[in-house]
């Protein structure tokens, strides 16, 4: 609900908020941030504090050595540090946020040796196939830290997504989806941000599918997975989820799989308005915020 190309780290976070992670902290988390780049980038120094974590772990506060995959910390080292943390915990219960960096763009590293080719085009779109060999060390960073896991004795859930598609030879894009590139339908645009998810954990999880659903909702499914309850916001998230299962900045899905441009009418438009003012409420109300709707107590 905020503007086209805002920057909410930067624009918007500028105090307290409440959050998944204020929620946690209310459960007795300590909580802790990881990023392996430097701290000022989106302002992640100022804005994870009024986020509610107590720890920002950057590059330069890195404990692990590091690796590099094109020029960036690789996927496995931001495990080991994610480990590292773990291992070195205190007493209460910890949740760690980690925003890996070794698949982000560009992908011309005339140095990296590609191991994925694209089927029945070889060679033809060098950039995509870097992405995509990329992403394999990715898999393969992912299977290590799963493995260790599964073999902890403390409960742990793992919730892992990526935020949208790369940014490639306009010819891959256009081979992928079917359609020119320089003139995508707005199907095809929200396509480029669909990533797929996952939550795994260390102990038995009721198995499901869900085809369709938006960041929004995610913090939702990881208290449930984690055996924790929610905030009367968080409740009422998940009821907006059974009706507009994708809600972006770009666009809306609803549970018919109607597509929806931003600023177009649906006939949901009362439920939209109702989360939008508790969004504003959450985020900007301030001395007039509902407190109550948005802790455990």
């Amino acid at each position: 609900f905020l503007p086209t190309g805002s920057k909410p780290y930067q624009q918007y976070v500028d105090h307290d908020q409440s959050s998944l992670v204020s929620i946690l902290k209310e459960y007795g988390y300590d909580c802790t941030a990881i990023h392996p780049g430097q701290r000022s980038a989106w302002q992640r120094d100022t804005a994870y504090p009024y986020l509610g974590f107590d720890k920002f772990i950057d590059v330069d506060a890195f404990t692990v050595n590091r690796t590099f995959e094109h020029r960036l910390t690789s996927d496995r080292s931001s495990y080991d540090q994610v480990i590292a943390e773990y291992e070195n915990r205190g007493d209460d219960p910890l949740f760690l946020f980690n925003v890996t960096i070794q698949n982000h763009g560009g992908y011309e590293d005339e140095n990296f040796r590609t191991t994925v080719q694209v089927a029945e085009a070889a060679g033809e779109f060098p950039q995509a196939e870097q992405y995509l060999s990329l992403t394999k060390k990715s898999d393969q960073a992912l299977e290590e830290l799963i493995g260790y896991f599964s073999q902890q004795e403390d409960p742990v859930v793992i919730l892992f997504f990526g935020d949208h598609w790369p940014n490639l030879e306009s010819g891959f894009l256009t081979q992928l989806l079917g359609q020119d590139s320089d003139r995508l339908s707005f199907e095809n645009i929200m396509r480029e941000y669909e990533v797929p998810f996952l939550i795994w954990a260390n102990y038995p999880l009721e198995g499901q599918e869900i085809q369709q659903i938006s960041l929004n909702y995610l913090s939702g499914l990881l208290l449930r997975s984690a055996g924790l309850q929610g905030t009367g916001y968080t409740k009422f998230v998940e009821q907006v989820r059974q009706v507009f299962p994708v809600i972006t900045a770009n666009g809306m899905i609803d549970r018919e799989g109607s597509y929806y441009k931003i600023g177009e009418s649906t006939p949901y438009d009362d439920l939209l308005n109702e989360y939008a003012m508790l969004q504003y409420n959450n985020a900007f109300g301030l001395e007039g915020k509902a407190e109550g709707l948005f802790s455990i107590g």
